[in-house]
């Protein structure tokens, strides 16, 4: 039996709602960092978002309004953008790109500085989160969501 994906970034744990416009084209999903005029992919390697904000993530439209926009539908430029804090021990889902390296469960991931993740490595050093499925993307020519942990 084939487990179902679930239709929100956030699937456990508290975390802060914010909004901002956004900065350019950004999935539910996907890393985000604060700029002057408001949200984009997070560009730093390997970085958290700031020290104070341990995983920022952009959601799903659903989670401040009842509508049919979901998790595969992706804010444009100039949209409001919803995203969320996330602190250590959290459960989301982010989001790995098209053709990504196999991820086994247990493995660290650290940001790809596109809003993606990957495994950690000595590159990308600064892992954020721990997988807490195995995905296999490899062949994929989308990018695939992974239910993580934050650490």
């Amino acid at each position: 039996m084939t487990k179902l994906r679930s239709d929100k970034v956030a699937l456990k744990g508290d975390f802060l709602k914010k909004e901002a416009l956004a900065d350019e084209i950004i999935s539910p999903g996907q890393l985000v960092e604060l700029t002057a005029t408001g949200i984009r992919k997070q560009t730093r390697i390997g970085a958290t978002v700031d020290t104070f904000v341990p995983v920022a993530v952009a959601l799903d439209a659903d989670i401040v309004y009842s509508n049919t926009n979901g998790i595969d539908v992706d804010y444009l430029s100039g949209d409001i953008a919803f995203y969320g804090v996330f602190p250590k021990g959290s459960e989301i889902q982010l989001k790995v790109p098209a053709n990504a390296p196999a991820i086994t469960k247990g493995v660290l991931l650290g940001s790809l500085g596109n809003g993606f993740v990957e495994v950690a490595t000595v590159s990308n050093s600064q892992a954020i989160a721990v997988a807490i499925e195995s995905v296999d993307n490899s062949a994929g020519i989308t990018p695939a969501f992974i239910n993580v942990e934050v650490l």
